[in-house]
């Protein structure tokens, strides 16, 4: 990478952990959720009214996990278009970079291809480790997010919730090895 600094690696990285630390407390809620359906499922009646406030937390929980996505998601990109722009030898374009992330299918591979080359892995498994880790744990949230879906389209609540605090889980490790990501990349 060159010497040209990038104004976004602050921004993305704050950004990158204040959705670790939210996804960090989704983890929290869905563990109670977990526990309360189960207290439910016991036949204690008196779980009802923790189940309703449950609800209200997890709506509210799921705004707040949404508005900084979507806070971070435009943040990151244009953090990820300068630090491609910067690289000396390149395969693609910066803004071809950042486009690998619209395109179906691709988008599962180039954007990490692209990573690594931000970070210039070849023969470092220190760093081809941060860029991995960042990029499993990310694809694995969304997939256990789209099975939560499907499992509660299918009335499967507790399985619903079990897949949930599975993608939260995820959310967590990749935010923050987003992060670690973001901050090796812009220390090179």
């Amino acid at each position: 990478m060159s010497t040209r600094t990038n104004p976004w690696a602050g921004w993305t990285t704050t950004l990158l952990v204040v959705n670790g630390i939210l996804a960090l407390a989704d983890v929290a809620q869905a563990a109670w959720d977990l526990h309360l359906l189960a207290e439910a499922s016991e036949g204690a009646f008196r779980v009802e009214p923790d189940l309703r406030a449950a609800a209200k937390r997890r709506e509210l929980l799921e705004w707040a996990v949404l508005a900084a996505l979507l806070g971070t998601a435009p943040v990151f990109l244009a953090w990820f278009h300068r630090a491609y722009a910067n690289l000396e030898q390149k395969r693609t374009t910066a803004g071809r970079a950042v486009l690998h992330w619209f395109i179906p299918i691709a988008q599962l591979v180039l954007p990490y291809r692209s990573a690594r080359e931000i970070l210039g892995t070849r023969g470092n498994d220190t760093v081809e480790w941060t860029v991995f880790t960042w990029w499993t744990t990310w694809l694995s949230a969304g997939l256990f997010e789209l099975l939560s879906g499907m499992a509660i389209r299918g009335g499967e609540l507790t399985n619903a919730t079990q897949l949930h605090l599975l993608s939260s889980t995820c959310a967590v490790f990749a935010a923050f090895s987003g992060a670690r990501f973001v901050w090796k990349a812009s220390r090179r």
